[in-house]
């Protein structure tokens, strides 16, 4: 069976990585997840032996040029969704791409009976974030699994817990409309701010945010 990744069709238009990435250079990081999802080294960029291949490997099996490489590599290791160490490149967060199918298998292996996953069986972060959202009120309590996931490959390199506890904390105090919609606008937002603003600037940047947020996402 051939294996398979995340592909979210409007993000991937309209997402950050739309903003952050030269045309090239998107269609380059595509080539590169399929390159990494015909691995069974779990997101390295290796053969299956975990053996790494080198940068000129790689630019010829993406039909790029070292110069595109590079710039892309540069840009995604600040950005946190690719790192490089000794045993090679490395796709962050490497779960968060697989098919829901793919990426749940660990947990269907170890459950003797095959039992969907419960709950309390969820992987940690995932249980931890829903746990922290759940102190909303407001917040969907069906711990849709497929749309957080969906946030987190979306927005790879954010501090999760943390965003997550500032969002239940300024919507405890306010009427929200659509919770999944507003937590995407939050994380976009968080992103952008990380990447665009510099450190004297993001007091007055989140205050005009959280404005904005407000607006967008409370009934009219």
């Amino acid at each position: 069976m051939q294996r398979a990744i995340k592909l979210y069709c409007y993000e991937r238009l309209h997402g950050s990585i739309t903003y952050q990435l030269t045309e090239p250079e998107q269609s380059v990081w595509d080539k590169i997840l399929c390159l990494a999802g015909l691995s069974r080294c779990e997101g390295l960029i290796s053969d299956n032996d975990m053996r790494a291949y080198p940068h000129s490997f790689i630019i010829h099996e993406l039909h790029t040029t070292e110069k595109i490489f590079e710039s892309l590599l540069a840009k995604c290791k600040k950005e946190g969704r690719l790192a490089e160490d000794d045993a090679g490149i490395h796709i962050v967060n490497w779960p968060r791409y697989q098919s829901e199918y793919q990426r749940q298998k660990p947990y269907r292996q170890s459950s003797p009976a095959q039992q969907p996953l419960s709950a309390e069986s969820l992987p940690d972060l995932d249980l931890a974030l829903f746990t922290i959202l759940e102190q909303l009120p407001t917040f969907p309590k069906d711990r849709d699994v497929a749309k957080l996931e969906e946030l987190l490959t979306d927005y790879p390199g954010l501090n999760y817990h943390l965003e997550f506890k500032k969002f239940i904390e300024w919507w405890s105090k306010h009427k929200l409309k659509s919770p999944w919609l507003a937590l995407r606008n939050w994380l976009e937002k968080a992103t952008k701010i990380g990447v665009d603003t510099e450190e004297g600037d993001i007091e007055q940047e989140w205050k005009k945010y959280q404005r904005q947020t407000l607006q967008e996402n409370s009934p009219e």
